[in-house]
């Protein structure tokens, strides 16, 4: 009898996973689509994204994040990484935004945080990872998660000072890619998370 159920839910849970592939910049569309999930993206929607993807003739990884709606690339080069995020509303491909800046994002992580220490974005020599989406909630809103790193106020920013930083995971979410509420915090090495009100 638990066959029965496992089966449906892995293929259910599959459907609604990111999908990535690595190409190369500027990759044909049918290649496009050919690794994507959603099937009937418009061929315009594709030339364009194709178009936007990276800068010369250098790997990237590409990713269709919610099928049909969210798709992206990401290209990591050394200490740096160049990416970008797209929603299409429509029949139009618009840049979103998908990494909480605002200092209300991060005033609200601050009880989370030991006394003298400030979140940052989890990066060494500039390279910030992009969020990963979880999934489209009811009523739309995004479920996303990134992880933090707690940097000591007074640390000269050198890489040791991240590696013994503890690192945390924050899930959040948006409707808009503009603003973005933090729901909840753990310290990657825990199982519990602590909600954030």
């Amino acid at each position: 009898m638990k066959k029965i159920f496992i089966i449906p839910t892995i293929l259910l849970s599959t459907l609604f996973l990111s999908q990535s592939f690595e190409t190369h910049a500027n990759p044909k569309i049918d290649e496009i689509q050919k690794n994507f999930s959603f099937k009937k993206y418009p061929k315009n929607i594709l030339k364009e994204f194709s178009g936007r993807i990276g800068a010369e003739e250098e790997p990237v990884t590409v990713f269709e994040h919610i099928p049909g709606e969210i798709i992206g690339w990401s290209n990591a080069r050394g200490a740096y990484t160049t990416s970008q995020n797209f929603q299409i509303i429509n029949g139009k491909l618009l840049e979103i935004n998908i990494l909480p800046a605002s200092e209300t994002f991060f005033n609200n992580l601050s009880k989370f945080n030991k006394r003298n220490r400030h979140f940052e974005f989890n990066s060494i020599n500039g390279r910030t990872y992009d969020a990963v989406f979880l999934k489209k909630q009811k009523g739309g809103k995004y479920l996303l998660t990134i992880d933090l790193i707690s940097i000591d106020n007074d640390s000269d920013g050198s890489i040791n000072d991240f590696n013994r930083s503890p690192i945390y995971n924050v899930e959040y979410e948006t409707l808009d890619f503009k603003t973005f509420r933090p729901l909840r915090i753990k310290k990657r090495e825990n199982k519990e998370w602590e909600l954030i009100n």
